[in-house]
């Protein structure tokens, strides 16, 4: 019995092909191909340099140096020919002039909705509110404090949808408002009785003096 694994009439199997050696004797193995390090394509590719032309610059600059200038002065003429008005019964019943132009500028809002859709309840725009009572936001906080203590407007929080956070909402209080004015009333008669009493004569002009 032969002892070699293939008999001697059979073919010897052909031998498993080996990588040739190339003629630098290293074996040739397949080229990788380096990732792209630009993200947009193409490793060598670059973005062609942007010309800038220093005169379009400066003539865009003159032109918003200018139109700054035109919104600065329209603003201070503005500000010159707006007057803000808060009669002396808001002043007294708030007894301080911050107060008073924050309760007049609640109640006109609140009486506005409330006409509008029978809903007092008014969102607060501090930005608006500061801009139409001449209050800065500190002023228009200790404001709101003074004249929720004194009952003549009330507060709640509300979650505001269109901002997507929890707003304050503020409503005037026309009941507080009659019964204070009620009150400045006896005080100012108080205060005249003695005068009248002595015979002194008050004009209209005298009211607020």
């Amino acid at each position: 019995m032969s002892t070699t694994p293939f008999s001697k009439n059979q073919p010897t199997p052909p031998r498993p092909e080996v990588a040739t050696p190339s003629a630098s004797g290293a074996a040739a193995l397949p080229q990788r191909r380096r990732p792209s390090t630009n993200p947009l394509g193409g490793a060598s590719a670059r973005a062609p340099a942007t010309t800038t032309n220093l005169g379009d610059v400066r003539r865009r600059r003159d032109r918003q140096r200018a139109q700054l200038m035109k919104a600065v002065d329209d603003a201070m003429e503005r500000a010159e020919s707006t007057q803000l008005s808060v009669s002396w019964l808001y002043i007294w019943v708030a007894r301080s002039l911050g107060p008073a132009s924050a309760l007049r500028c609640i109640e006109q809002a609140s009486e506005e909705r409330f006409h509008q859709c029978g809903d007092p309840w008014v969102d607060e725009d501090l930005e608006a509110m500061c801009r139409r009572t001449g209050l800065t936001e500190e002023d228009w906080v200790d404001a709101r404090r003074r004249l929720r203590e004194e009952g003549l407007i009330e507060e709640r929080r509300r979650y505001n949808l269109d901002h997507s956070r929890i707003g304050v909402q503020l409503r005037f209080m026309p009941e507080a408002f009659c019964k204070a004015a009620a009150e400045v009333r006896e005080e100012v008669r108080d205060q005249l009785r003695p005068s009248i009493e002595c015979g002194a004569d008050f004009g209209a002009g005298a009211v607020g003096e």
